[in-house]
């Protein structure tokens, strides 16, 4: 009686009731092992698999040829974090039940788990060849193929998942990136708007479809800003009521509290650009703190940590609590390096932890808060006058530069000009594809006619993915047939090698290189930009400049086309610029970290003193 009312209880989803039922009828039926699985179950449902294994375990002993008792117990050892103790069961269960399509896509989980990513394709195949409208088949089909580096499949997978469940938020989220990958930002960006269609309720959705609006050319600066603003008015101005008052000591002249917050505290872009500030603080006017996100802390995470004196780990902890931490902490001055890249932390600063707060390093645009204060910017990313009103953030323009580039201590070697050998000039990109906009493709298609015999080298993320982003940059003129198309390095280092391979980097529009710029800079790789009508597209301008490199960042598609061909024309100012580019750069503002520091401080303190004044 009380095993049956178990299952009618477990039907219902009344589980508690259902684990009571269960202990009865166990006491009196010890030995059942329907009885002793259905509690494994219940409690497996409850969240108690610690307590659910055993039984389950104990069940599968006695009846090794039930199929629900293998497929339970091995979903337990998964949830536990046990794919391999999982895998003979599943297969079993497969064995036992090969017509289940949820056998092979059960066992095709567990292989993925354990880097066997070609065998779990080859199951999750044989899950769809018995059930082909199996959206989570196909999504976990698209995991293995995207891990396995095919980007082509595993963007259709994902689609064949979203076909037969429209709704599939996990399946959803991948294919922005992924069509990105392709190098389709128009498509990526019709994806992020089914996304936040399905869930607009959520600020991660939106902002990622800010972040991939810079791709296209069809966005202008005004559109751009009124969507950014649309997140503020959704995400940051009904919480405006509820920021409580800050207490901090109204002294203009002591000693700041600086916060930096971010996942990004690791081998990461923005490392590369915020260690100088970490590190050349001047501690007697500045207490600099870090509330690290970053998932995999790494040798750049224990950098950045030795940089500092207050360091919190705080991956995982709610807004409330960081909230709480960061005004127990007493922060004067918050500082986001995210913006609305990833995992950022927007919804934080729309909360006003800290009196002033401000953007800066791993965004290039305002964030839409009406919370955020400021964003440090200089005058050639953003001329006085021209973005302001494009902004809810105050922009402050440091004197030198915005960017300060800290370079690999293990970067390669500058390599010589690799003309010199081939007899021919390579121009190149390593910026990610879905920059290469269609009119960035056209103007460097008319490159590569008026420089004879030249050649272009683009990367992709996936190897699979250079036939169809070949295709697609023929479509926009560039010949086939000088165009070399390279999969992603296993290494940071083999990625700066590349540089070895390009006379010339060509940057994108309308979304600039940043630190691809920078990093080939480093590698005595000249590069020729084009400035724009958003702060972006003016970020290889900023960098050129203060780089002492003024004459290769160009403001029309006419000038880009003069310099970059003008330049190809003579080789021994492609070396000569090569050969002294790091000496050049170490005594230019992009690397100068100390005056970088005491600018950015400057900065703060007058921010400071304008909210001291408020009182």
């Amino acid at each position: 009686m009380d095993i049956s009312e178990a299952k009618r209880l477990e039907r219902e989803g009344k589980l508690t009731d259902a684990e009571q039922a269960c202990r009865r009828g166990l006491d009196a039926a010890p030995d059942d092992p329907g009885a002793v699985h259905l509690l494994g179950t219940v409690l497996h449902r409850l969240g108690k698999n610690d307590e659910a294994l055993p039984l389950l375990e104990r069940a599968a002993s006695v009846s090794p040829e039930n199929f629900a008792y293998r497929s339970n117990l091995a979903a337990v050892l998964g949830r536990l974090g046990r794919p391999e103790d999982a895998l003979p069961h599943l297969q079993e269960a497969v064995r036992l039940r090969p017509s289940s399509p949820e056998a092979h896509n059960n066992l095709a989980a567990a292989l993925e788990q354990l880097g066997r990513l070609r065998e779990s394709a080859e199951e999750l195949r044989k899950a769809l060849e018995r059930r082909r409208d199996y959206p989570e088949a196909w999504y976990n089909l698209g995991g293995a193929l995207r891990k396995a580096g095919r980007v082509v499949p595993a963007a259709s997978a994902y689609q064949e998942a979203v076909r037969y469940k429209a709704d599939y938020f996990e399946a959803l989220g991948n294919l922005p990136q992924l069509v990105s990958e392709l190098g389709d930002a128009e498509e990526a960006i019709a994806w992020c708007r089914r996304i936040v269609e399905l869930r607009p309720e959520l600020p991660s959705p939106r902002s990622a479809l800010l972040y991939t609006l810079h791709y296209s050319p069809r966005y202008d600066a005004e559109r751009v800003y009124q969507e950014h603003r649309e997140w503020g008015r959704l995400f940051c101005d009904p919480l405006r009521e509820k920021i409580r008052p800050h207490e901090n000591d109204r002294n203009a002249d002591r000693k700041l509290r600086v916060g930096y917050v971010s996942p990004d505290l690791r081998e990461h872009t923005v490392t590369k650009f915020i260690t100088a500030a970490l590190e050349h603080h001047d501690r007697e006017s500045f207490e600099p703190f870090c509330y690290s996100d970053a998932e995999k802390p790494d040798a750049v995470t224990q950098r950045c940590k030795n940089a500092v004196e207050h360091w919190h780990d705080t991956r995982g902890v709610h807004d409330d609590r960081l909230e709480q931490m960061i005004r127990q902490d007493k922060i004067d001055i918050l500082v986001d390096l995210r913006g609305h890249a990833a995992d950022n932390r927007l919804t934080l600063f729309a909360r006003k932890p800290a009196p002033v707060q401000v953007n800066m390093v791993g965004y290039f645009n305002t964030t839409g808060l009406s919370a955020m204060d400021y964003r440090i910017t200089d005058a050639l990313q953003d001329p006085p006058g021209a973005s302001e009103h494009l902004h809810t953030e105050n922009l402050v323009r440091l004197p030198h530069s915005c960017w300060c580039y800290t370079a690999d201590d293990d970067a390669p070697d500058v390599s010589e000009t690799p003309a010199l050998k081939n007899g021919f000039i390579t121009f190149g990109s390593l910026n990610k594809i879905v920059k290469v906009s269609e009119p960035c493709a056209r103007l460097w298609a008319k490159v590569l006619e008026e420089v004879p015999k030249s050649r272009l080298l683009v990367s992709v993320a996936g190897a699979d993915a250079a036939e169809p982003v070949g295709k697609r940059l023929s479509s926009f003129g560039l010949p086939a047939d000088r165009v070399d198309i390279l999969g992603k390095t296993g290494t940071s280092t083999q990625y700066l090698e590349r540089y070895h391979q390009i006379d010339i980097a060509l940057d994108t529009f309308p979304f600039n290189g940043i630190t691809t710029t920078c990093e080939g800079l480093w590698m005595g790789v000249s590069c020729v930009s084009l400035s724009g009508g958003t702060s972006v597209s003016r970020a290889g301008r900023s960098i050129l400049h203060a780089g002492n490199l003024p004459q290769l960042a160009t403001d029309t598609p006419e000038q880009f086309l003069h310099v970059a061909t003008q330049l190809a024309k003579d080789p021994p100012r492609i070396r000569d610029l090569r050969l002294t580019m790091r000496e050049r750069l170490l005594t230019s503002p992009l690397m100068d970290h100390r005056r970088f520091a005491r600018d950015l401080e400057a900065a703060y303190r007058e921010m400071w003193r304008a909210w001291c004044e408020l009182a």
